[in-house]
């Protein structure tokens, strides 16, 4: 029967190709033994095993021999016959249900600052079933320690009705229009849950790729839609309900390749067009259903978070497109042709809230909304009457109409003739409700609330009432549709430790998320660019760089760090230096008692407790170009703005956030702690300016965020890329050593310097002059970063007359990134982000690896092998290695 099962299956895709979507889905278990597994184009990663697994879909061999040849129908006999193909009805001496491992966490007991963690669940997602009575939320749990659960609630009591065990790490949900189903996307499973709402049980168990992220039913319900992580696609699963069971018919996988990441999807209310957006890439993918192609890759110069459909519109809740490059200025980073990225401020200020809006049909943009805040409540902002800062560049009032910090999740509510759609602001805790337009799209705000728990994400409405999950806080909150005015919540995770957060490395990770409640003009967060601890796909122009405006910086991810320090590419951090990050959100400058343009002098020395008349009088000071500061508003026809906060100080602004935001204002005293020298007593810290940074700091070691690695390492390709990594001639072991693939305070068995020198050509402009170089400014807020000295490359004369004179030939060093989790980094990469993805970093200009388009960057100034000896290798030695690195 099982044989039989599998020849009908491969003879009805006997004329699929790797990149039709009519392949069945085969078990993982076996690999071509001469090829590997194939790639999918455009893929640096293993494709589905589901797909690729079998000799039957291995594209060389069927290239060689021939899908019409005997060799080739023998080859799909074997495949049916030792693997057999996978559906729901797949008999289960034939799949099992397996899961991925969370890799262990390097910060234990043996370190000072460790102390026992509560095991949180982290309420993610957020559905209602038809009739409004129940609604399930996914518990989703952290990478190292996975969730299990779903838990149903009454929506009427607002109240648990039960917890039903799914897979590891649920996340995304999916209700059948029918009301009798609801799919559930376990993350680190390789199947999918199926819940009948009839029992709250689980009542199948679909077998599918790792990463499965979120899911949507086509209207009718006969289609499934899933985005996958792993592999960059959307997925479509044909389905039937005959028999009361969700039974798949069709698989069209690998999917259609969409954006870095992809998570949120929305269905239009007719079925035919699906809107796939990238949590961590810049695009938003539309689909359509019945050809199933995509028909647009929108830029949408951000990451697309939560989307939804209303008729011809779509709403799309992101960020702002900016890179905080001057407006005219440095690369073309914006993709219009000419330099600077058309916006008028730099830095962190550039870094907006936005809401756009769509059209279904052609992705052209309506109207793009953004932060309520943008103008005059940070010294760097930019006012729209200020031509001197091109305040032009500035979008028109009417649409700064977004309130919170990162727009995270969107829901669509009908109250009368209003359309209503609710956004959560998980980066500020806050939720606002907006009216749409039925005929322009637009937006009209409505109320804005704080929630009642931390990081709102997922958000529902049902009979009246708006459901979001606190992912922090372990809650739903229940709030009036109309008014938002909080009605109650249920405790959905764990609260047996107590009320988040309850521990130190709690109090860091509040910050890490809910950022905006800690900063001037309550716009930004860590997690705008460290999407999820990763980092979204593009280089910004980052603070401190001596040429501001103009160069580029990678983002990177800080999955992993506790034994990866010190952090970032200059290697320029550890937990007890996190002070330069937060201060980009709150500056000295915006604080009267600091202000060095106020008080050149310093400011008297009771100035704290007894401010002097200025603190009240003087504004807020000004930037041209988000550096250079000046006190007097008159040189740049600015208006004199108060100051942004009443708080003359950084330390009482920052204790006060903490109080109003955790209801405290010092640590726990477990991982933050000041330790008496005479009688070794530890006492609780300050959440001042320098507890709330220390508690951050803590929280990236206490919780590593490596996600599961889902790329087999039991297969030949990976065995000779293993092979290539650890040679002398590649020598790639020896900056990036294992077990941290990276050269840190407790990997080091090379004893190499953290920096070294510069392995790739330097961002230059078109004169020559290296970009790369960091400014005094941060030579002196860091202290591990290095730099050549215009005296020691050209000697004190010259530069004592012209101290940028060597600017184009002095370098900065830099740290060694880690490899562990690269399978699921951002494609921009290198310190520049110029390299898209691992074969241009790793191969040499020209290499026979490179695909049409693409540039080897294993050089520096035109000298090859400069990052690792590559330029010997074969295109698929090359592509071994890759493979191997994608497995760490």
């Amino acid at each position: 029967m099982k044989c039989r099962m599998g020849l009908a299956r491969i003879s009805r895709a006997l004329g699929a190709t790797i990149t039709d979507p009519r392949a069945p889905s085969c078990v993982v278990g076996f690999f071509c033994p001469q090829h590997g597994a194939p790639v999918l184009p455009g893929k640096e990663r293993p494709p589905s095993p589901n797909l690729a697994a079998s000799w039957f879909f291995c594209p060389q061999a069927r290239e060689k021999f021939g899908s019409g040849s005997l060799w080739w129908v023998y080859a799909s006999f074997l495949c049916a016959l030792m693997v057999g193909c996978v559906g729901d009805d797949t008999p289960l001496d034939v799949w099992e249900p397996k899961e991925l491992q969370s890799y262990p966490n390097p910060f234990t007991a043996d370190d000072p600052l460790w102390s026992p963690q509560p095991r949180r669940e982290k309420p993610l997602e957020i559905v209602v079933l038809p009739n409004e009575k129940k609604a399930y939320v996914s518990l989703q749990g952290i990478p190292d320690d996975p969730g299990r659960h779903v838990v149903v609630l009454d929506v009427d009591q607002q109240k648990v009705l039960t917890r039903i065990e799914v897979g590891s790490s649920p996340t995304g949900l999916a209700v059948h229009p029918s009301g009798k189903w609801v799919v559930v996307c376990n993350r680190f499973s390789n199947f999918v849950s199926v819940i009948d709402t009839t029992k709250d049980v689980v009542s199948q168990r679909i077998p599918a790729d790792y990463y499965m992220t979120e899911a949507v039913f086509s209207p009718d319900g006969t289609a499934l839609y899933l985005t996958n992580r792993w592999l960059d696609s959307t997925i479509r699963w044909d389905v039937s309900t005959k028999e009361n069971k969700l039974k798949v018919l069709k698989r069209y996988e690998p999917g259609i390749s969409v954006g870095t990441n992809p998570r949120d999807l929305a269905i239009s209310a007719d079925g035919k067009t699906l809107a796939v957006g990238g949590l961590t890439g810049l695009t938003m993918s539309l689909i359509d259903t019945v050809t199933w192609k995509e028909t647009k890759r929108v830029n949408v110069g951000a990451p697309a978070n939560g989307l939804i459909f209303y008729e011809d519109f779509l709403v799309v809740a992101t960020l702002s497109a900016s890179t905080h490059h001057l407006p005219f200025a440095g690369p073309d980073t914006n993709g219009d042709g000419h330099p600077g990225d058309g916006t008028p401020n730099v830095n962190f200020q550039d870094l907006q809230n936005e809401i756009a809006i769509y059209h279904r049909h052609g992705g052209d943009e309506v109207i793009r909304y953004t932060s309520d805040t943008i103008c005059c409540k940070d010294y760097r902002d930019v006012d729209p009457t200020n031509l001197a800062q091109r305040g032009d560049l500035l979008p028109p009032k009417e649409q700064w109409k977004v309130g919170g910090a990162l727009p995270e999740q969107v829901a669509l509510g009908l109250l009368g003739d209003e359309i209503n759609v609710y956004v959560t602001y998980s980066g500020s805790d806050e939720l606002q409700r907006f009216i749409l337009n039925k005929s322009t799209g637009k937006l009209t705000s409505g109320p804005i609330v704080q929630t009642t728990g931390h990081n709102p994400h997922g958000v529902a409405v049902a009979g009246g009432k708006v459901l979001v999950a606190h992912r922090l806080s372990e809650t739903v909150g229940f709030y009036d549709a109309t008014t938002l005015v909080p009605m109650g919540t249920a405790a959905v995770g764990n609260l047996k430790p107590g009320p988040f957060p309850a521990t130190d490395a709690e109090i860091g990770e509040l910050v890490n998320f809910v950022t905006a409640r800690f900063t001037v003009d309550g716009d930004q967060s860590c997690t705008h660019c460290h999407r999820e601890g990763g980092n979204i796909d593009k280089a910004f122009s980052m603070p401190l760089t001596k040429y501001p405006g103009v160069g580029l910086r990678m983002t990177m991810a800080y999955r992993g760090a506790a034994d990866t320090r010190p952090w970032f590419f200059e290697s320029a951090m550890d937990q007890d230096n996190f002070r330069p990050v937060i201060n980009e959100f709150a500056r000295i400058e915006n604080f009267c008692c600091s202000d060095y343009t106020l008080w050149p002098d310093g400011a008297p020395a009771d100035c704290a407790q007894n401010p002097p008349p200025e603190c009240a009088s003087a504004p807020n000071p000004v930037s041209l170009d988000g550096f250079g500061v000046v006190r007097n508003p008159a040189e740049v026809q600015q208006p004199p703005y108060p100051r942004p906060t009443p708080f003359v100080t950084r330390d009482a602004f920052f204790a006060d956030a903490a109080l109003k935001t955790i209801g405290r204002t010092k640590s726990f005293g477990d991982g933050l702690f000041f330790e008496d020298p005479t009688t070794g007593e530890k006492q609780p810290i300050a959440l001042d300016f320098d507890g709330i940074t220390r508690s951050l700091g803590l929280f990236l070691l206490t919780n590593t965020g490596l996600l599961p690695n889902p790329n087999s390492p039991s297969r030949s390709a990976v065995d000779r890329g293993r092979a290539i990594f650890e040679s002398p001639s590649a020598g790639c072991a020896t900056c990036h050593p294992a077990p941290a693939f990276t050269v840190s305070t407790m990997v080091n068995p090379f004893n190499l310097p953290f920096l070294l020198g510069p392995v790739v050509t330097p961002l230059r402009t078109a004169d020559g002059v290296n970009l790369d170089l960091f400014s005094k400014g941060f030579m002196d807020t860091f202290p591990l970063v290095d730099m050549q000295t215009c005296d020691e490359v050209c000697g004190v004369e010259l530069c004592t007359e012209n101290p940028s004179a060597c600017d184009d030939i002095r370098n900065i060093f830099l740290g060694v990134p880690t490899l562990r989790g690269i399978w699921d980094r951002a494609d921009s990469m290198l310190h520049h982000g110029k390299a898209q993805g691992l074969r241009e970093v790793l191969a040499t200009p020209g290499h026979p690896v490179l695909l049409p388009g693409e540039t080897g960057f294993n050089e520096r100034d035109g000298v090859v092998d400069t990052h690792g000896g590559t330029s010997h290798l074969t295109a698929q030695e090359l592509r071994d290695l890759i493979d191997y690195l994608l497995t760490l």
